[in-house]
């Protein structure tokens, strides 16, 4: 019932005639009614997934994303009528929220709410005692990793002002209008998240099957760093894992849109509403020491710290020329110099640095450049949003 709910839908013969004009060779995978193919399903998906990876992301046709997303969607539904495992299932649902187009996104994650309650009575049970659960003290004394050497060119760390003293019309005059850049102390300690995202167990029990893009590796600036693909029950594993050398870290990934239940965890700051649209939701997750190198981001940007501590220092957009940017067309906007030497040639630049508590946020101003540190595990949410 569910195969044939997606073959009857609009969305589907929407895919179906654009097939049909752009590659005709390739429509007559796409199935209208009856059986489905698995077989052609996936020769489908495979030449989708070759359209989506040929050439420049912002060049490849729409509905090659559209029709991978649906391919994905009906794989997953095979699976699951095949008696596969859940998680095969949802792991093919993924692949088309993190590839795919929009067109079957709300199918997508209905099918993955159906499947949700029975995966996590079927989960594998972890035995983290209480103690073990909780990912970092929210106060009090906490082990943390050294940040970056001081810099002698540092003016002092930023401004910081209480959540509840920090009106919408203050935020705009004092900060926004003047791009500079403020702590906003204690904006998250009321959001759900504050609490529940500091639990393993919850993170788990919504995400455990869940399949993640993962970074590998110091940073994305180091030649031995990869991206990979794992479920968040591995990344998990692999993040609490001491005797692992190698780093792990969701890093800007929208994950709060590919699990829609963690956006109720949030409350977007009215500051984010201030002068346009919020462009984007992306979550930061992974243990101490994960490096995100300095660059800078095209939009504003209120981050917000849930769980542990965070190292960030800024540079202002006038100090651009001193920060000996790539010339790589991807990695444009990022310095090559890593402030973790000692020997770094950014001594003499001016900066500005602060230390993310649990429920803090940091507005960083539309082109500002930043460097962050992990200064123990982190789980983060970077707001952004531009001007009308």
């Amino acid at each position: 019932m569910l195969i044939k709910h997606v073959l009857d839908s609009e969305e589907w013969c929407r895919v179906k005639e654009e097939l049909d004009q752009v590659c005709p060779l390739v429509s007559h995978l796409w199935p209208r009614e009856g059986d489905v193919n698995q077989a052609d399903m996936q020769a489908l998906q495979e030449v989708c997934y070759q359209k989506i990876h040929t050439g420049s992301w912002c060049d490849v046709l729409p509905v090659w994303r559209d029709a991978y997303g649906g391919a994905c969607l009906l794989l997953g539904l095979l699976y699951e009528s095949q008696g596969q495992s859940k998680e095969e299932s949802i792991r093919m649902f993924d692949m088309g929220l993190l590839l795919g187009g929009d067109r079957f996104r709300s199918m997508t994650h209905d099918m993955i709410a159906m499947l949700k309650d029975s995966s996590a009575r079927t989960a594998v049970h972890h035995d983290d005692d209480d103690d073990d659960d909780v990912w970092v003290e929210q106060s009090g004394e906490v082990a943390m990793v050294d940040p970056p050497s001081a810099s002698p060119a540092t003016q002092g760390m930023m401004e910081k002002v209480e959540y509840t003293d920090l009106a919408l019309d203050r935020f705009i005059i004092d900060y926004m209008s003047r791009e500079k850049p403020v702590v906003i102390s204690h904006m998250g300690v009321d959001w759900p998240a504050y609490t529940r995202w500091n639990s393993r167990a919850y993170w788990r029990s919504i995400a455990m099957y869940r399949t993640v893009p993962v970074e590998v590796g110091k940073d994305y600036m180091a030649p031995e760093w990869t991206q990979t693909l794992m479920s968040f029950s591995k990344f998990l594993d692999r993040m609490t894992d001491r005797d692992r050398a190698d780093l792990v870290y969701l890093a800007q990934h929208q994950l709060l849109e590919q699990i829609p239940e963690l956006k109720q965890d949030i409350i977007i700051p009215d500051y984010c509403h201030a002068t346009g649209d919020v462009v984007s939701i992306n979550a930061w997750i992974g243990p101490a020491g994960t490096v995100t190198p300095i660059h800078s981001d095209p939009h504003h940007n209120v981050l917000c710290q849930i769980v542990g501590y965070k190292y960030l220092r800024l540079y202002a957009p006038e100090y651009a020329s001193d920060l000996q940017l790539d010339t790589d067309g991807l990695t444009h906007n990022t310095s090559t110099i890593d402030i973790d030497k000692d020997d770094n040639p950014l001594t003499h630049v001016p900066c500005v640095e602060c230390t993310l508590a649990p429920g803090d946020a940091l507005f960083i101003p539309r082109g500002f450049f930043h460097y962050v540190k992990s200064l123990t595990p982190s789980v983060s949410v970077s707001i952004w949003w531009d001007d009308a």
